[in-house]
C-alpha cells in the first residue's frame, strides 16, 4: 500500500487516488492517512492526488510518484551448498538499483526460511545461505517489499559434504585431453559440474555418487596441483591429505641405442630425449 499523509481526511464511499491519468481506489486509514495501491503505468514520474467525494484534496506541495521497471531475477550462484550453509549466494538479474533508493525490505527465502539480502548493483544482490537439516532442493526467492520478484523460478540444493578421495590417472600432459576419473563421495547429478585442476578448469560429468569423469585441461606449466570438483558451484572440501595431480611436459625422444639386438631379447636399450620423469608405471 502507498500511504498519503495529510490532514482532515474523512471516510467516504467514493475515494480514489490519481496517478497521472490512472486511478486507484483509496482506503481511509485515519484523519491523517489514506492508503491506495498504485495502478499499472509506464516508467516515469507522475503527479499524485486524492479525490474524496468528487472533491480534489488540496496539497501545499506537489506530490509525485516514480514508476520504475519491474526487477527480474535470472540466476543464482552457487546453486548448491553443504547442509552447514554460511555461503554467500549471488543473485543476478536486472533493475535492482531502483530498490536501493527506496526504503523497501529486501530479503532472500530458502524454502520456509528468510535471511536479509544486500543490493550490490543494478544486476547483483547477495545473501547468506542458512543451514538446513536435510539434503534436497528448496525454492529460492528474492523478495522486495513483500513481493517475490524471482517468481519461484530458482531452486537451491543442500548436499552432504563433497569430498575427492582419489583420481586416475594422477598425471597428464600439459597439452591436456586425457580422460581423468575422479573418485569421491556425495557426487550429485547437476548441469554445472566442473573439475578444478589448480588454476585450470574443465567440464565434468557425474557418472554416479562416487565417480566423475572429466578431461584434463591445457596447462601453462608443468607441476603438481590440487584436484577438486565443483557441483553447481559448490567446491569439494580439501582435507589436507589429498594426493596431487601432476601436469608433465611432453616427452621428446631423440635417439635409441642400440638400434638392433638378438631375437632372444633381454638387450638393454637406452633412449635419449627430454622431459623424462620418474613414475611408477613406465614401459617401452
Amino acid at each position: 500500500d502507498i500511504l498519503i499523509i495529510g490532514t482532515k481526511f474523512k471516510e467516504h464511499d467514493y475515494m480514489y487516488c490519481s496517478f497521472g491519468e490512472s486511478e486507484s481506489a483509496a482506503m481511509y486509514v485515519s484523519g491523517t492517512e489514506i492508503a491506495c495501491l498504485s495502478p499499472a503505468h509506464s516508467v516515469g514520474l507522475v503527479e499524485v492526488s486524492v479525490v474524496v467525494n468528487d472533491v480534489l484534496c488540496v496539497s501545499q506541495t506537489k506530490l509525485t510518484y516514480t514508476y520504475f521497471a519491474a526487477p527480474s531475477v535470472s540466476s543464482i550462484s552457487p546453486e548448491a551448498v553443504s547442509l552447514s550453509g554460511g555461503v554467500t549466494v549471488m543473485i543476478t538479474g536486472s533493475g535492482f538499483d531502483s530498490w536501493s533508493s527506496m526504503s523497501l525490505n529486501v530479503f532472500c527465502s530458502f524454502g520456509d526460511e528468510s535471511v536479509g539480502a544486500l543490493i550490490l548493483s543494478d544486476t547483483e544482490a547477495s545473501c547468506i545461505a542458512p543451514s538446513k537439516s536435510e539434503v534436497g532442493n528448496v525454492p529460492v526467492g528474492l523478495h522486495v517489499g513483500g513481493n517475490d520478484v524471482s517468481s519461484g523460478s530458482l531452486s537451491f540444493m543442500y548436499m552432504e559434504p563433497v569430498l575427492v578421495v582419489g583420481f586416475n590417472p594422477d598425471h597428464a600432459s600439459v597439452d591436456g585431453g586425457a580422460v581423468v576419473v575422479v573418485y569421491g563421495v556425495s557426487f550429485v547429478q547437476m548441469m554445472n559440474v566442473q573439475c578444478i585442476f589448480g588454476p585450470y578448469v574443465s567440464l565434468g560429468s557425474v557418472v554416479n555418487s562416487t565417480l566423475i569423469e572429466c578431461e584434463s585441461p591445457v596447462a601453462e606449466v608443468s607441476g603438481p596441483v590440487d584436484l577438486q570438483v565443483s557441483i553447481g558451484g559448490y567446491l569439494s572440501e580439501l582435507t589436507g591429505s589429498e594426493a596431487k595431480f601432476h601436469f608433465i611436459a611432453p616427452v621428446s625422444l631423440m635417439s635409441v641405442s642400440p638400434v638392433s639386438g638378438p631375437t632372444e631379447g633381454n638387450t638393454e636399450v637406452r633412449f635419449v630425449g627430454s622431459n623424462f620423469s620418474k613414475w611408477d608405471h613406465i614401459y617401452c
